[in-house]
């Protein structure tokens, strides 16, 4: 059975009365159902949502006001599509499974939950996944501050990670990204920044960076990508940047990282 959530009945009910409804369909209800509050905070998830990834729940929770209207979206890099609707104080959200085909970003995320599950650090995952899939020589994650600069957490340099002091930000690509809300991506950047450190001691010719936010929607750090060529390519370093941004801010959630992988 698949609820519509369009219907008034789920315009004009309480939380309360949603909680109810879910918890007494657990068993007759196909569909990932959650209520999320006015502020984005998950109040309710069924069964169904609690067994999809922490990478899709957290997707869910950033995005909500994109979803809003009855409006379809696919979950980017996951079979699913989510809907949603403004509800008497709350959101009410449905996930629908699709059939898709398998794709690369795909392979990265399941690469990417596998490494973590097994008790690897995450950043160190996804910097090494990123520069494997995507050919970028460097892959970092990073904070980014006027004051204390380029805070490294994690490295990486084709084949090892290393421990990398702060560099100012100041007169760099880092400053440009510092309070972007999409990926920042530049080419020519020796010729662009002659006077930066960061770029001089690293050869930099392309640059990309993009931040990702907890499911609070609060800055939580930023992946930053750095080639010494300038072949790259730049829409398939978007969208892994995008999948990878949102991994990571599922980690940074509020007790959703233990969800188990979603299965294909």
């Amino acid at each position: 059975m698949s609820v519509i959530i369009g219907t008034p009945w789920l315009k004009n009910s309480s939380a309360i009365e949603l909680i109810d409804f879910y918890e007494s369909m657990s068993h007759n209800l196909d569909i990932a159902a959650a209520i999320l509050d006015t502020n984005s905070n998950i109040i309710y998830r069924n069964a169904m949502f609690k067994d999809l990834s922490g990478f899709v729940q957290s997707w869910v929770a950033v995005n909500i006001m994109h979803l809003l209207d009855c409006k379809m979206s696919q979950v980017p890099g996951w079979p699913y599509e989510a809907r949603v609707i403004k509800n008497k104080g709350c959101y009410v959200l449905h996930l629908h499974k699709i059939n898709v085909i398998p794709s690369g970003n795909e392979t990265l995320l399941k690469a990417y939950q596998r490494d973590v599950k097994a008790g690897k650090d995450e950043y160190k995952v996804a910097t090494q996944l990123l520069s494997k899939y995507l050919g970028w020589r460097y892959a970092a994650v990073v904070e980014f501050d006027l004051s204390s600069g380029i805070k490294f957490l994690e490295f990486w340099d084709k084949g090892c990670w290393f421990q990398i002091e702060n560099y100012p930000i100041r007169n760099t690509p880092c400053e440009l990204a510092l309070h972007a809300s999409d990926m920042t991506f530049l080419t020519q950047v020796q010729s662009a920044f002659p006077e930066a450190t960061l770029v001089a001691d690293f050869n930099v010719e392309s640059y990309a960076s993009l931040m990702f936010r907890d499911t609070n929607n609060k800055p939580a750090g930023h992946i930053m990508l750095m080639h010494d060529q300038s072949s790259v390519n730049v829409d398939q370093t978007e969208r892994c940047l995008r999948i990878m941004t949102m991994a990571l801010g599922a980690l940074r959630s509020r007790g959703l990282d233990d969800t188990p992988e979603t299965s294909f």
